[in-house]
């Protein structure tokens, strides 16, 4: 292989690569949105999984990761999109808007 193969496909691989990171980066903000505008009436953890199709380490992970950043609190009920969560939403939906334009 010569030099200039070998880049190539080095340069091909990385770009694969950043390639799924990015789609990692969208499925996860996609998830935080809709979790976070799912759960704005409280829902157990059970329901979250069933109609949002994620799955126990998903679901886990997520909940942990916005209770920590008080996107959701969690209640006898279940968890529950804080105001913080809510403003959250209402950015996102602002941000949204304004790249359609």
């Amino acid at each position: 292989m010569d030099t200039i193969t070998f880049v190539y496909q080095q340069r091909s691989e990385s770009i694969a690569g950043l390639s799924d990171v990015l789609m990692g980066i969208n499925n996860l903000t996609a998830n935080v949105g809709r979790i976070v505008s799912y759960c704005k009436t409280s829902k157990r953890k059970p329901q979250i999984m069933r109609d949002l199709n994620l799955n126990e380490l998903e679901i886990e992970a997520y909940t942990a990761i916005l209770i920590r950043q008080r996107l959701l609190e969690q209640n006898f009920n279940g968890y529950q999109t804080t105001p913080q969560g809510n403003s959250y939403l209402d950015t996102r939906d602002k941000v949204e808007i304004a790249l359609r334009k």
